[in-house]
């Protein structure tokens, strides 16, 4: 069976449908696997990522949060697919001051690590806001961070530069929507470029 989570921002939704198929065609109704709402968070929420693990199955997600008012990462866990979750913390997974989304899992021989975006509406270097990549080591349940965030990626290349030429009160420049596979020793890594209402909005790899 498949599951497919989706990002919700009608202002509207308080958390994250699940449908399901057999056959990738043809899907169910919605079902609300996570009401994120009864948690720490008030809209916004995006980017949840579902892996299997240890015998739970243990969701990342962006939301802004109600308190602090700035975008922040969660975790929840649930003994099924199609829940429902349950926030872990009952509060953002870390919070490094600064706005942060799109966390997603590696699970490899050198350990489990998170990849995730700093958002560019709280980054500002040199005039120009921002969105850059980091990684941080995991715990064994996938429920806490361990150790130094450390930047993997910021834009440097032409072709994510683009929105450079977008109409914003101060420039804007992205890399976000990280996700990291292992292949044969190499990792690889696609994520988002430029700013994601335009044309210029692309799928990279690195």
């Amino acid at each position: 069976t498949y599951y497919c989570y989706a990002t919700h921002n009608d202002g509207k939704t308080e958390g994250f449908y699940v449908w399901k198929s057999q056959d990738l065609q043809h899907w169910s109704e919605p079902k609300m696997a996570f009401r994120a709402a009864d948690y720490w968070g008030d809209g916004k929420f995006w980017a949840p990522e579902v892996v299997y693990h240890n015998g739970h199955f243990v969701m990342h997600y962006s939301a802004k949060s109600r308190d602090l008012q700035s975008l922040r990462i969660g975790v929840a866990v649930a003994d099924s697919p199609e829940g429902p979750f349950t926030d872990v913390h009952g509060k953002p997974m870390f919070d490094l001051g600064y706005a942060t989304i799109d966390g997603s899992v590696l699970r490899c021989e050198q350990g489990n690590f998170l990849y995730y975006a700093r958002d560019c509406c709280e980054n500002i270097i040199d005039g120009v806001k921002i969105s850059q990549l980091y990684c941080v080591r995991r715990n064994e349940d996938l429920t806490e961070t361990e150790g130094e965030h450390i930047l993997v990626s910021t834009p440097t290349e032409e072709f994510e530069k683009k929105s450079l030429a977008d109409p914003f009160k101060l420039p804007h420049l992205w890399n976000e929507g990280p996700c990291v596979i292992e292949r044969d020793g190499i990792f690889v890594m696609n994520y988002s470029a430029n700013w994601y209402a335009s044309n210029h909005y692309a799928i990279c790899v690195s």
